[in-house]
């Protein structure tokens, strides 16, 4: 098994709500089309993220950071998975060194 995130992206703003579900691999590691329903989510480092949802299967988080989220299988608690999350909602700085301004052409 390993988890799959919904919205699928590749990082979430704080406090986003993600729908972790689990995706059944067969031998030889493809991933199975249809979704196994988790528990017992967690995140490390921990103390910045949330479990909601009716189901419990939804988690977000208060704290950019790359996060090791990891759950089990409702119908089988042996098959686990643990899987990153990044949370990053802050944009890249760029700044342009080369060439100079007083290099450019005028009109």
């Amino acid at each position: 098994m390993r988890l799959h995130y919904a919205p699928e992206q590749l990082a979430y703003r704080m406090l986003q709500q993600v729908t972790v579900t689990g995706q059944g691999l067969d031998a030889y590691g493809n991933p199975s089309d249809e979704g196994i329903s988790v528990d017992s989510i967690d995140a490390t480092p921990g103390g910045h993220d949330r479990v909601i949802g009716t189901n419990l299967d939804q988690i977000r988080f208060d704290l950019e950071g790359i996060y090791q989220v990891s759950a089990r299988a409702v119908a089988d608690p042996t098959l686990s998975a643990t899987s990153p999350l990044v949370v990053d909602q802050t944009r890249p700085l760029l700044t342009l060194r080369s060439p100079s301004a007083d290099s450019w052409p005028t009109a």
